[in-house]
C-alpha cells in the first residue's frame, strides 16, 4: 500500500478506493470508466496510476476490501470464542443485515464473476478465493455442530426431507468446484446467503448451551 511521507495511508488512495467501491458495486465494474473514478475522487490520472497500475488492480483492491468486510463476522466470532452454532448465527445475521441494507444489489463477488467469466482472470480468481474461504468456513462450522451434537430445533426443522432449508442449501456448496473457477448455477450465492439469513431470524436457538 502506498503511504504519505509521514507513513500514513494515502488519503488519495483511500478516496480512489472508496469511490471505486461505491461505483463498481452500485453500477457494475465494466460500466464505470477510469475517468469517472478520477473525477469523482478528485485526483489526477497520475495519482491513480501511482497507486493502481491499471483498472484491474483497482478492481482487485475493491474486491479485497469487500473480502475483508465479509470475513470480519467469522473472524470476530472466532476471536470471541463463540460455539460453532453461535458463529453460524453471527455470520447469518451479518448477511441478513447486508441484504436488508439500502442499496443492496446482490453479492459483490457474484456480480464480479458475471462480468469476468474467464476462469484465468485475476478478478475471477479473487472471486473463487473468497468462495473457497466461505465454503471451508461454513463446512467446518456445520461439521463441528454435528460432531458436538449441538443441533438446534431450527436446524433440525430445516433439515427435513420435504424442504430445502439452510443446511441443505449450504451443503450445496460441496457441489461446486472453486479451484477450477466453476460457479455453479444450481445453488446460487444469493440463495445460500438467504438460507443463512433465515437462520438469523430465529432467536430461540438452544445450541449455545451445548
Amino acid at each position: 500500500m502506498r503511504t504519505d511521507t509521514a507513513g500514513r495511508p494515502s488519503e488519495a488512495r483511500a478516496r480512489l478506493l472508496d469511490t471505486a467501491t461505491r461505483l463498481f458495486y452500485g453500477e457494475g465494474i465494466h460500466a464505470v470508466g477510469i475517468d469517472r473514478i478520477v473525477n469523482e475522487a478528485q485526483v489526477t490520472r497520475a495519482t491513480l496510476y501511482r497507486h493502481f497500475p491499471g483498472k484491474e488492480e483497482l478492481v482487485l483492491a475493491y474486491l479485497s476490501e469487500v473480502d475483508k468486510a465479509m470475513r470480519a463476522p467469522a473472524e470476530e466470532a472466532r476471536a470471541a470464542g463463540l460455539p460453532p452454532a453461535e458463529a453460524v448465527l453471527a455470520i447469518s445475521r451479518s448477511i441478513a443485515e447486508g441484504i436488508r441494507s439500502q442499496g443492496f444489489r446482490g453479492c459483490a463477488f457474484l456480480n464480479a464473476a458475471a462480468e469476468y467469466p474467464d476462469p484465468e482472470s485475476p478478478v475471477r480468481k479473487a472471486v473463487i478465493a473468497y468462495r473457497q474461504w466461505f465454503l471451508d468456513t461454513i463446512t467446518d462450522l456445520l461439521a463441528r455442530i454435528r460432531r458436538d451434537g449441538a443441533r438446534t430445533r431450527h436446524v433440525d426443522q430445516f433439515s427435513g426431507e420435504r424442504s430445502e432449508g439452510p443446511v441443505e442449501v449450504l451443503n450445496g456448496l460441496h457441489h461446486q468446484d472453486p479451484p477450477r473457477g466453476r460457479i455453479d448455477t444450481d445453488v446460487s450465492e444469493n440463495r445460500r446467503r438467504k438460507a443463512l439469513a433465515s437462520l438469523a431470524a430465529h432467536d430461540d436457538v438452544d445450541a449455545a448451551a451445548a
